[in-house]
């Protein structure tokens, strides 16, 4: 079952029209799906109006992202921003999870994936898509974050918001300025003098960036480590012994 969760009005930007996004903030424009798992369950109408009052502080959350003659930013539409709710009261979340590993490997039927035919630049698709799946006296709430809306850290604080206001607490962070630092432009000769060492950050057609990429890890494999909480605690001891 969809719900469809706006922002309270007015948000913090209501005499904004748009939030502009430097290109540092599109270096890495793709969604980041993460799951937390919660033993109990959650009350649905409070969480969605905990949304409501989270998203009145970060509203780019219920934003668009629009491209415009060069200039990129996050149009404040205050957007309805969704909401799938699923139920599997016959089952645990370790039917699908594996452990409580930090990193998991199959997420999908836990997160609301981007829809097939829907346009995130210049188009409607939301930045932030929730999915709730209530198990057997368990919770998982999926975040699928579009990493152009934040880091890591922006993400923490927006959770973490979401988990006050549910919790009727005040919210322990300040409100976002949503300021944005603009660095200047390389001047052609040292642009020239680092092309090798930061083809990163070159601009390609949508076309060549496969090839691109598998021509940069070639020789790259992926090392995958696994630590309990107790295998962390013995390797801090052992790396601060040794300091």
């Amino acid at each position: 079952m969809m719900h469809l969760v706006s922002p309270t009005l007015p948000t913090v930007l209501n005499r904004q029209s748009a939030v502009d996004l430097p290109g540092y903030d599109l270096f890495i424009v793709h969604d980041v799906p993460n799951v937390h798992v919660l033993p109990a369950t959650i009350d649905l109408e409070k969480f969605k109006n905990a949304l409501s009052d989270t998203l009145q502080m970060y509203p780019h959350a219920a934003g668009q992202m629009r491209c415009q003659d060069g200039r990129w930013s996050i149009e404040l539409t205050n957007s309805c921003v969704p909401v799938d709710v699923s139920y599997a009261r016959e089952t645990t979340s370790s039917s699908i999870l594996q452990g409580d590993w930090v990193i998991q490997e199959a997420l999908a039927s836990l997160v609301y994936d981007q829809p097939v035919d829907g346009d995130l630049i210049n188009g409607t698709t939301p930045l932030v898509r929730f999915k709730l799946t209530f198990f057997m006296e368990e919770t998982c709430i999926g975040i699928t974050w579009n990493h152009a809306l934040g880091d890591a850290t922006v993400l923490f604080r927006f959770t973490h918001t979401l988990s006050q206001f549910y919790q009727n607490k005040a919210p322990e962070f300040a409100i976002p300025t949503f300021r944005k630092h603009v660095f200047p432009s390389p001047s052609e000769a040292i642009a020239a003098e680092y092309h090798s060492l930061t083809q990163q950050l070159n601009v390609y057609p949508i076309a060549e960036l496969g090839s691109k990429y598998a021509e940069a890890i070639k020789g790259v494999e992926s090392v995958q480590w696994r630590f309990t909480g107790e295998e962390l605690r013995r390797l801090h001891a052992i790396i601060s012994s040794s300091e």
